[in-house]
């Protein structure tokens, strides 16, 4: 039997127990290689903008920079080439 993983949940609860995610070769990869996403991964989140659906990498960039500027935010989403 195949498990199916809500890759959303899966971020959400290693972010809630301060678990590792790091970037690794335009994966998010959690827990030292425990999983590895890639960051275009779509979720189910409409963007504002509606073109279409948030990536898990978009939407982990707007945690991981929550208090940052918005001119860093948008920097680092270009230099990971994340929307």
């Amino acid at each position: 039997m195949s498990e199916t993983i809500d890759p959303l949940l899966f971020m959400r609860e290693y972010i809630i127990n301060g678990k590792a995610i790091t970037i690794v070769d335009k994966h998010l990869d959690f827990g030292n290689g425990v999983l590895r996403l890639p960051l275009d991964t779509q979720t189910a989140w409409k963007r504002h903008d509606e073109k279409g659906l948030y990536t898990l990498g978009s939407l982990y960039l707007m945690v991981q920079n929550r208090t940052a500027k918005i001119s860093e935010f948008a920097k680092e989403s270009a230099r990971l080439n994340i929307p």
